[in-house]
């Protein structure tokens, strides 16, 4: 999106977690503005996401975490 996503945005969303497609509806709650290296960041409420895809996304967070320590 040229001039980048704004708070309240409403989006749909697709992305691939733990082998599946997710696609989903998605709202803008929060916008990291750029700072060198890192590109303007965002954070996304997911919209009537499924079951099944909250604990794809629940398991591979708990793996990153992991990692991370």
């Amino acid at each position: 999106v040229e001039g980048g996503l704004k708070i309240g945005m409403k989006l749909v969303i697709s992305f691939f977690i733990g082998g599946s497609a997710v696609i989903v509806r998605g709202v803008v709650r929060n916008v990291v503005p750029a700072q060198s290296p890192w590109p303007e960041r965002y954070g996304l409420e997911f919209v009537g996401l499924h079951f099944h895809s909250k604990r794809e996304i629940r398991n591979f967070v708990a793996s990153a975490t992991m990692l991370d320590e």
